[in-house]
């Protein structure tokens, strides 16, 4: 025997079922087909490269008054959509009044990947039976960025159509990602919508169907917190759109301020090219010989005692330092080691320099760094720092410069990092000879 509190929850249960049913229902009888041996098709074959064509053959089974002669077309489609080109979106039964026919398309493949033909045809009795197969393809795919998604499931489009395909590109598609998430908001408060009805409808049967005070107490509380819960999603889009209907443009294609670093500049001015008057200049305790393989203690010994200064070449400097911007600071480096180097800053150094495609450890384009190397940018080709910069290769996959760090350099100018710290922004090596 049924107690009156199980009867009450098998019919909560229920009520809950037959709400869910008829709001998927529509979707339910959209999606239902029957698959049988009366419709089936098959390619010519299973693989392809882009380019090539598959013809695709369907097979319609059955007698006359199962398929009737009005009822003679197969529809095809293809997932993805951007995965090949029909010869023709339909093909004709050639002989309806038999019990077995059949009716080709071609299909030009033109994505690499997996591809999912599907067709269908409907008998007399308004019945739709489809048949779906896999082929693999293969080939060389365009290198241009495809920016045009297919969706899915078709979306709103927030104008009383439906949005099938999402062009991301902001050339051809403005405000494109605003567009989506602005769609997305508002199904959202669907959703919300939705949820809470049913939540207000289990709150209702609740209390209509208990004669606990405790459960009719919860029936009301769930019915309050599902209104609540609604004001809230609807409160905050309407307190948005009131103030102000930009808050909710999520549109960010709009061109963002650009910040320029300043790490210290330099100019094109030449150091001494004669080494004993370098010697001169330089605090004591800086090493100026030993050739390229001493490079590493020659960099090293300019610690505490060098100052940046742009423009500076080599003039004295506070708290007995050398005054160098970065272009000086690695030419008298070369200088000290014996080593050929170009007299000028960065616009002078790179001229004519190799490009820099790819920085990996100790490589630059694919080619081991060596003592002495220069990597770095000129003025013009970056927007994000105010000046061109030079480094000099250490060893370990570090390199080392003189720069402001961003505030005072009094005897601390001298910066040593891994190479990777600016591989965004190097764009030439000039290795030593």
């Amino acid at each position: 025997m049924l107690t009156s509190k199980t009867k009450r929850n098998i019919l909560k249960i229920s009520a809950l079922l037959i709400i869910s049913f008829f709001i998927f229902i529509g979707f339910g009888f959209s999606k239902a087909r029957a698959q049988d041996a009366n419709f089936y098709i098959t390619p010519n074959k299973t693989s392809a490269v882009i380019g090539q064509s598959i013809t695709i053959t369907a097979t319609r089974a059955g007698t006359f008054t199962s398929w009737g002669n009005n009822r003679r077309n197969a529809t095809f489609t293809i997932f993805p959509t951007d995965g090949g080109t029909f010869s023709q979106s339909e093909c004709n039964f050639l002989y309806y009044w038999t019990t077995t026919s059949t009716c080709t398309v071609d299909l030009k493949i033109s994505k690499a990947g997996t591809l999912k033909i599907t067709a269908y045809s409907v008998d007399y009795n308004g019945q739709s039976h489809f048949s779906s197969i896999s082929i693999i393809t293969t080939g060389t795919e365009s290198t241009a960025t495809k920016t045009n998604y297919s969706l899915l499931e078709s979306l709103p489009d927030g104008s009383g159509g439906t949005m099938a395909n999402f062009e991301s590109d902001p050339n051809k598609n403005p405000c494109a990602f605003g567009k989506y998430m602005n769609i997305m908001i508002k199904l959202f408060l669907g959703i919300c919508a939705v949820l809470a009805m049913i939540m207000i409808f289990y709150g209702g049967i609740t209390y209509m169907t208990s004669e606990v005070i405790s459960e009719k107490s919860a029936g009301r509380e769930t019915i309050t917190n599902a209104i609540f819960g609604l004001l809230i999603a609807l409160g905050a889009y309407i307190l948005l759109f009131t103030i102000n209907p930009d808050l909710l443009n999520l549109c960010l294609d709009q061109q963002l301020p650009q910040v320029q670093i300043d790490i210290g500049g330099e100019t094109d001015a030449p150091i001494s090219a004669d080494l004993p008057t370098i010697i001169k200049t330089l605090p004591s305790g800086i090493i100026c010989s030993g050739g390229q393989s001493n490079i590493p203690n020659i960099t090293s010994s300019f610690a505490k005692k060098m100052t940046y200064e742009m423009g500076a070449k080599g003039t004295p400097g506070p708290n007995n330092t050398i005054k160098l911007d970065c272009s000086g600071y690695v030419n008298y480096v070369l200088k000290c080691a014996g080593l050929p180097f170009v007299n000028s800053g960065t616009s002078g150094i790179f001229s004519g320099a190799e490009k820099v495609t790819s920085i990996s450890g100790t490589k630059v384009n694919g080619k081991e760094l060596q003592l002495g190397d220069l990597v770095g940018w000129r003025k013009v080709d970056t927007v994000k720092y105010k000046y061109g910069h030079v480094m000099i290769y250490v060893g370990n996959g570090n390199v080392q410069v003189s720069d402001s760090h961003g505030g005072s350099s009094v005897g601390n100018a001298l910066g040593i990092f891994p190479i990777t710290r600016y591989q965004d922004e190097i764009k030439y090596i000039k290795r030593v000879q």
